[in-house]
């Protein structure tokens, strides 16, 4: 079980492979849940607006461009500066727009730029053996999935812009495989948010400073997606 599956990998490796796939949604009727018909099943996110309070301040304006943020931006030389400069932003998310404590604080990066980005207070990762009951670390995979240790965190920052690896795409596209790369982008968003407190109906604060990201989080809240 999954959501967005069509925006996931997954679904692309079916398609090549010509694997058909019905969709359902599970559904709790009489006091057990059964699975119906994706089709006939509405699906209410106007609860989740007033949960995920999203950041709008001059914070974001290292992330204005479609490309921001994106891993090729990150790999840019010439963006050192702004990379500095969300460094900074982040920071200041962290500690003075939000004030949040280490222990409600989840944020990620593309993991091989997580060391520039990093601030005093918010380092800690998963530990490798992965044997901790609840989440303590900071810092977690952006495609972070099937955990429910960081249901405490309360205050995140998505600091990246997802897009396919350029060589995965070309192969797919090769094979008439048609990838929509928001809808890859946003799920992956979504997966990771819904490792925190929200999943519990508990309200999350979240920093996006993409604005293509951002812009997709809030069509889906608006069911424009």
């Amino acid at each position: 079980m999954t959501y967005l599956f069509d925006g996931q990998l997954q679904r692309y490796y079916y398609d090549l492979h010509g694997i058909q796939y019905n969709y359902y949604a599970v559904v709790k009727e009489g006091g057990r849940f059964v699975l119906k018909p994706k089709l006939d099943v509405p699906e209410n996110r106007f609860y989740l607006k007033k949960l995920i309070h999203i950041y709008e301040g001059k914070l974001n304006d290292i992330g204005d461009t479609d490309r921001s943020l994106s891993k090729r931006w990150f790999e840019n030389p010439h963006n050192s500066g702004k990379v500095k400069r969300l460094t900074n932003h982040l920071y200041n998310y962290y500690r003075n727009v939000t004030n949040a404590s280490a222990d409600i604080f989840l944020w990620t990066i593309f993991k091989d730029f997580k060391k520039k980005i990093q601030g005093k207070g918010f380092i800690k990762e998963e530990p490798k053996d992965n044997t901790e009951p609840i989440g303590q670390a900071c810092f977690t995979a952006f495609n972070l999935r099937a955990t429910n240790k960081y249901r405490h965190k309360t205050v995140l920052a998505f600091c990246l812009n997802r897009y396919m690896n350029p060589f995965e795409k070309r192969f797919f596209s090769q094979h008439n495989v048609q990838v929509d790369e928001d809808l890859l982008a946003l799920s992956d968003l979504l997966q990771w948010v819904f490792r925190s407190a929200v999943r519990d109906g508990k309200p999350d604060q979240l920093y996006v400073p993409s604005k293509r990201m951002r812009t997709l989080l809030v069509k889906w809240l608006n069911s424009e997606i």
